[in-house]
């Protein structure tokens, strides 16, 4: 193991070194440098933020300007790669940063929330709990699934159904089921369609699918600790504790409820004309014209 290991890391560092040459000769026959230059971490880092891709890194300086556009708390950097600035979409994800950067350099522009224009009706299926996100030990999935099987005397058949991308292997009890992956439309209709949604993960920036849930009123189960959510449930919302008992214990109690519930979030930072502005703001501040969105 440690053999392979070995030659893995030689192999990797032997890539990084053909791929910098490579680059730098492009940079150097090339006459063409970009205003800015934006780059995604989920490309920059590989396996969980462990090793840079420097080949990625290296493009960074055909531009003028340089922005690293964090996404989610799986990629971040743990010191300053030399962009101008870091754009991040949520609280968690800027508070985590800004433990390794200086402030002046990040900027919070939240992500837009494209709503399925579709206003059709969907009828709820009392007792189905859906699960949507990546199928990972992180996202707390087998604890959730673990919580299975519920008994409730009101509700007979009460299944977990689960999409997304399978990352970790997991291991399904009785009543639980994994259904693959499913286009944004189509998850709208299974949020829309379920009694709960449950997202019981370890950590979270702002995930998506939180806030979808709350904008069609279905109920939710999620894990505390994400600023802009928490403000918007109150506990029974909130994982107490991430394990079968605590989980299965709050899901019977959210099964005791109105099959839908209000809730109060500001959706207009979410807006697109909202955001358009706010990158508009961003970019001016990089270069002194307009930026155009095509």
């Amino acid at each position: 193991q440690n053999k392979n290991f070995f030659f893995l890391k030689l192999f990797y560092l032997i890539f990084s070194f053909i791929s910098c040459f490579f680059t730098f000769l492009f940079l150097y026959i090339s006459t063409k440098k970009f205003d800015i230059v934006q780059i995604h971490s989920n490309f920059l880092f590989i396996k969980k933020s462990k090793y840079i891709n420097f080949f990625i890194l290296i493009f960074k300086i055909l531009g003028k300007k340089s922005v690293l556009d964090i996404k989610d708390l799986s990629s971040y950097p743990t010191e300053d790669l030399g962009f101008d600035f870091y754009l991040v979409n949520s609280q968690n994800t800027y508070n985590l940063v800004c433990k390794y950067i200086n402030p002046k350099k990040i900027k919070l522009i939240y992500s837009p929330l494209i709503m399925n224009k579709n206003k059709k009706k969907i009828k709820k299926k009392l007792g189905q709990i859906l699960y949507i996100g990546t199928i990972s030990y992180q996202k707390g999935i087998q604890e959730l699934i673990d919580a299975f099987p519920i008994n409730y005397k009101k509700k007979k058949n009460i299944e977990l159904h689960i999409y997304g991308e399978i990352v970790d292997k997991i291991k399904l009890n009785k009543n639980t089921f994994y259904k693959g992956t499913l286009p944004h439309s189509k998850a709208i209709d299974k949020i829309k369609q379920s009694e709960i949604v449950v997202l019981p993960s370890f950590s979270e920036s702002l995930p998506r699918v939180v806030l979808e849930t709350i904008f069609y009123n279905t109920k939710i189960l999620t894990s505390k600790g994400v600023p802009e959510i928490d403000k918007s449930l109150n506990s029974k919302n909130k994982i107490e504790s991430i394990n079968k008992k605590k989980i299965n214990k709050q899901i019977k109690f959210l099964l005791t409820k109105k099959s839908t519930q209000k809730y109060k979030y500001d959706f207009s930072k979410h807006e697109d004309e909202f955001i358009k502005k706010q990158f508009n703001i961003f970019y001016k501040s990089l270069k002194n014209n307009e930026f155009k969105y095509l």
